[in-house]
């Protein structure tokens, strides 16, 4: 038996925002935008990604003031890029998070709330939808890099979702679980090996509520999402509410 929390996330975009999809050989449109069961959503990997990016920020702050190794988020590959390795490596572990290498290492706080590889996390990241159907269309153009021009045969159409729209999902925390006996707010073993160091090494967060703050504003800072940044798209406000 599972005990769960439930958070409603409400986004709604500032400037209009676009998150891409395949191209369907029967649209007109080049670059269209995520439509799940025939609602435009921000899938729950955007979500995610741009959560697990603030927290990361959150803990990278964290280990500068406490100086605690355990509290660097992980490169989440196995193998870093050398330009990674190099500019990286002061403020992240520099290996992704794997269960079954845990011998000699640890589970990233970053990880500890989004699951790592072989075992999940505490919280499952909701696909948003909306039922708003005010979609746009828009027209843009390559340029000629030399002749600084447009280029030749460069016209192509993508849709954006406008500002004022609203998307939202309810995200689930697992609290407790009473076959593996992990508890949220609290460092996980396996076997002998506890495998959330940084939360016995860190007292300030080894309790629920703490933790539960800490995700909610980190949702909360979620201000830029999807692609276009450089166009003036992204720019997007959440707002969390306990259920």
């Amino acid at each position: 038996m599972q005990e769960t929390k439930k958070l409603k996330i409400v986004l709604e975009t500032i400037t209009p925002i676009r998150i891409g999809a395949s191209r369907s050989a029967l649209s007109s449109v080049k670059l269209p935008i995520v439509k799940i069961g025939g609602k435009y959503c921000i899938p729950g990997s955007s979500l995610k990604g741009a959560l697990r990016n603030k927290l990361d920020e959150y803990f990278i702050g964290l280990y500068k003031e406490k100086n605690k190794e355990t509290l660097k988020p992980c490169i989440a590959t196995s193998k870093p890029s050398k330009s990674e390795d190099e500019l990286l490596r002061d403020c992240y572990k520099m290996s992704g998070c794997n269960l079954n290498k845990i011998e000699n290492d640890y589970i990233c706080p970053s990880c500890y709330f989004l699951g790592a590889q072989g075992i999940r996390g505490f919280i499952i990241v909701p696909i948003l939808f909306t039922s708003d159907e005010n979609i746009e269309k828009m027209t843009g153009i390559s340029i000629d890099r030399v002749t600084k021009t447009a280029r030749r045969g460069a016209l192509y159409s993508y849709q954006i979702i406008p500002q004022g729209i609203k998307f939202e999902g309810i995200m689930e925390i697992l609290i407790k679980d009473a076959v593996t006996g992990f508890e949220f707010g609290k460092p996980r073993k396996i076997g002998n090996i506890t495998i959330d160091k940084w939360l016995e090494e860190v007292s300030d967060f080894q309790s629920r509520e703490k933790l539960l703050d800490l995700l909610k504003k980190s949702l909360e800072n979620i201000n830029r999402l999807g692609g276009f940044i450089s166009k003036g798209l992204g720019n997007v406000q959440i707002k969390v509410e306990e259920l």
